[in-house]
């Protein structure tokens, strides 16, 4: 009887040596995978960093050089619609779009292979020129991709953070932060991402009725039917099927 207890302890100590050994494994490869992915950013954004002397340029040197940045690393990546930074935080990344195929940075890097973080991205039934149109990036707990986002919960922090950089082919757009919200999805919930498109001035007041009364600032004030929206979106850890959406407002 002593033996096969013996046998059995033996069993169950090489088994969670294993487990052990095995998630260890585990952590290694994807701390491996973030740091090469973060290297691979980085790389990506000495390509087109804007420098300092680019805002005293002329608005037709502004676009010659905006165009140059996005045809050589679009060159690299057709997928690439542009770069989407706030300042003072690690949101700074590429935006793929992909509307044969919406989700597939899901878990790919820019250059397409298998990416743990993935790589932010347009979502379905919209593109940079709608109305209103939504980026969708990972909730990673490192801080980057969409990391930092719930931070705007806070006014305070949204109000030392308040515009959102994007950078398309031929423009260098600003949008004002105007409203931040949490939602379940499991549980009765507005669809703001279905809130998307061209859509009509119904449907723009009944997103700003239903916004205004789940935002962390409270009602949606200064926005007008010709506003152009700009949705983030990513994961929130508060619910299984949490969502953390900011709402911006085209200004330049």
């Amino acid at each position: 009887m002593k033996s096969k207890s013996s046998l059995i302890r033996k069993i169950i100590t090489v088994f969670l040596i294993c487990v052990i050994a095995f998630s260890g494994y585990k952590i290694a490869t994807i701390k491996l995978s973030e740091s090469k992915e973060k290297a691979r950013f980085v790389e990506l954004k000495k390509e087109i960093d804007i420098k300092d002397e680019d805002s005293q340029n002329s608005d037709n040197l502004k676009k010659e050089k905006i165009k140059s940045r996005y045809e050589k690393i679009h060159s690299q990546n057709s997928d690439y619609i542009g770069w989407l930074k706030i300042d003072d935080t690690p949101i700074d990344y590429p935006v793929m779009y992909t509307p044969e195929d919406i989700e597939f940075y899901l878990r790919r890097d820019f250059d397409k292979k298998w990416s743990f973080s993935g790589t932010p991205f347009i979502g379905k039934g919209s593109d940079v020129q709608s109305k209103s149109f939504i980026i969708y990036s990972h909730n990673m707990k490192n801080d980057t991709m969409f990391g930092t986002l719930e931070r705007y919960q806070d006014i305070e922090y949204k109000k030392s953070h308040p515009v959102i950089n994007f950078e398309t082919e031929n423009e260098s757009r600003k949008y004002e932060v105007i409203a931040a919200f949490s939602a379940d999805l499991d549980k009765e919930h507005f669809d703001y991402y279905n809130q998307v498109g061209d859509w009509t001035e119904e449907q723009f007041k009944n997103y700003i009725d239903n916004i205004s009364r789940i935002s962390y600032y409270g009602n949606i004030e200064n926005l007008s039917y010709n506003d152009q929206i700009v949705q983030l979106s990513t994961c929130s850890y508060f619910a299984e099927s949490g969502r953390f959406v900011v709402v911006a407002k085209r200004i330049r």
